[in-house]
């Protein structure tokens, strides 16, 4: 086996996907990455993570929509917006309209790894991904929608932003920011907007091999314990490896 073929990253698949992106919608390209999973186990692997994403995702939106929980969706850390294309068709199909869509996201990649978030794979500018071309994706996706708002969030998450927008009540919360640094400025952002009801996934939640004073289980757990009126209760079940989601109650 060549080595581009033991892993997506830096492959010829990870790249033919991010050029295809900006031109094919997501949907089409789940069929291909469908075909795809014939020829690499990798792809295959990646595959079942879709369609697991998928069902529970669209569990996510059927609880939301069942209970009435008003609220936007708010995606922190949104990289090409494939999570978010899932949750847009998702609350789409569902005809949950008053829902809006707020994305947020450096498109620079990490900032300035801190010594609580320094691990093998991670570096200052990864996973960086042009603002301009996220845009291409919402317009291929039709997700003309969704408000994109750049910038390192220690310098966009301001009572100000949230005033502008009139954000109130978040009903689905996705947390995709790896670091503790910046997982823990955007629980303080969020917090104002929290409701029993309100959903939070957390999608690298047990990376650092799962250690809880890193990342954003460092994060959530001194949120936790700031603000004990304010529960976070496992619900669902993972999409992956490394996500957990929780449902917010407040007492």
């Amino acid at each position: 086996m060549k080595a581009s073929d033991t892993s997506l990253r830096g492959s010829i698949y990870e790249k033919i996907f991010y050029k295809s992106v900006k031109i094919i919608p997501y949907s089409f390209i789940t069929k291909f990455v469908f075909l795809g999973s014939f020829l690499n186990a990798n792809v295959k692997y990646y595959y079942s993570m879709i369609t697991r994403r998928k069902k529970i995702f669209s569990d996510v939106v059927y609880h939301i929509n069942y209970n009435r929980i008003d609220g936007d969706y708010f995606e922190f850390g949104c990289h090409s917006g494939y999570g978010l294309s899932i949750f847009h068709s998702a609350i789409a199909s569902q005809k949950i309209n008053k829902m809006r869509f707020f994305a947020f996201d450096s498109f620079e990649g990490f900032p300035t790894i801190t010594e609580t978030d320094n691990y093998h794979a991670y570096k200052k500018g990864m996973l960086a991904y042009a603002y301009e071309e996220f845009q291409q994706v919402l317009k291929v996706n039709k997700m003309n929608d969704v408000i994109p708002i750049k910038g390192f969030f220690e310098d966009v998450l301001t009572d100000e932003l949230k005033g502008r927008y009139e954000m109130n009540h978040a009903a689905i919360v996705f947390i995709d920011c790896d670091l503790y640094a910046s997982t823990k400025v955007v629980l303080e952002f969020i917090k104002s907007m929290l409701q029993t009801g309100t959903i939070v996934i957390f999608d690298d939640y047990w990376i650092f091999r799962g250690d809880e004073n890193r990342g954003e289980q460092k994060a959530l757990s001194e949120f936790q314990k700031k603000y004990p009126h304010i529960k976070f209760r496992e619900f669902l079940y993972p999409y992956s490896c490394f996500s957990k989601i929780f449902l917010v109650n407040i007492v």
